[in-house]
């Protein structure tokens, strides 16, 4: 009778831990189920990507006098970006204090390279944009 009722409590005991990792990523390789709320926040950066995405489509770069050659090379060099930045933020291998050191090169190398591909009159013109705007909330680690 014993060995009957330890034997039905294992069984217990496995089905209920198996119970509890399903959904999760283990040793049978499936992913793991999101929750709603995890579901519902992935969505609202998802739309916030795409509405920032659609503006950089519709900017109108006649108000910065850039030629169609330049037009190409920031659309190439802000999808480069885009591609990097996105990279590093799914890496779950890196720590927070990297990503933030490696996100402060990809954003300094991102403005090199659009920099390059103005004039100088064009990179007077932006700079002049730049402090009529103002830091408008940008730097948000130092202020």
């Amino acid at each position: 009778m014993k060995k009957v009722v330890l034997g039905l409590m294992a069984l217990a005991i496995t089905v209920a831990s198996v119970a509890q990792n399903n959904g999760k990523k283990g040793n049978n390789g499936h992913k793991a189920h999101k929750s709603h709320k995890e579901v519902k926040h992935q969505d609202k950066h998802e739309d916030r990507d795409q509405d920032h995405r659609d503006h950089e489509k519709n900017r109108d770069y006649k108000n910065d006098n850039l030629s169609a050659a330049q037009q190409n090379q920031h659309k190439i060099i802000n999808e480069n970006f885009r591609n990097s930045m996105k990279n590093l933020q799914q890496d779950i291998t890196l720590s927070k204090e990297v990503k933030q050191q490696r996100k402060q090169v990809l954003i300094a190398e991102h403005k090199a390279q659009i920099h390059a591909t103005l004039t100088p009159e064009q990179r007077s013109q932006w700079e002049m944009k730049k402090d009529k705007r103002g830091n408008n909330g940008r730097d948000r680690n130092n202020g």
